[in-house]
């Protein structure tokens, strides 16, 4: 598993929780998963997709595992995914507010070529 860091000061004031969610939502991606672990107790846990427009202006997750749900695409637009649609990839992201910590991370098998600038994104 990957795993990156991400800097929370602890004096900032920030709802780091809520920004995830912004900047992973300005990047494109939808949570598939929120929930906690059992390892960190009091931290949420998501799993980001990367989605992708298809030929009918709706954005869809870009795995075709996955049921495909459609939502609306907005004029800032989710980047449009591999030729035939179809991409992999899970990124995780965890934030653990009484340790005072969040970081994204990535397993083999769950990995894609998209999710290192994600990271780099965040």
């Amino acid at each position: 598993m990957q795993t990156t860091e991400l800097d929370v000061a602890a004096d900032s004031g920030c709802d780091v929780k809520r920004l995830i969610e912004e900047v992973a939502q300005e990047l494109g991606f939808v949570a598939t998963m929120v929930s906690t672990l059992a390892q960190y107790p009091g931290c949420t846990h998501w799993h980001f997709k990367r989605l992708f427009q298809n030929r009918r202006g709706l954005a869809q997750f870009a795995q075709s595992a996955e049921q495909i749900v459609p939502v609306p695409f907005s004029t800032g637009g989710f980047e449009t995914a591999s030729k035939r649609g179809k991409e992999r990839g899970v990124l995780e992201a965890t934030y653990w507010p009484s340790a005072n910590r969040a970081w994204l991370s990535y397993r083999s098998g769950r990995d894609a070529d998209w999710i290192p600038a994600a990271v780099r994104e965040f």
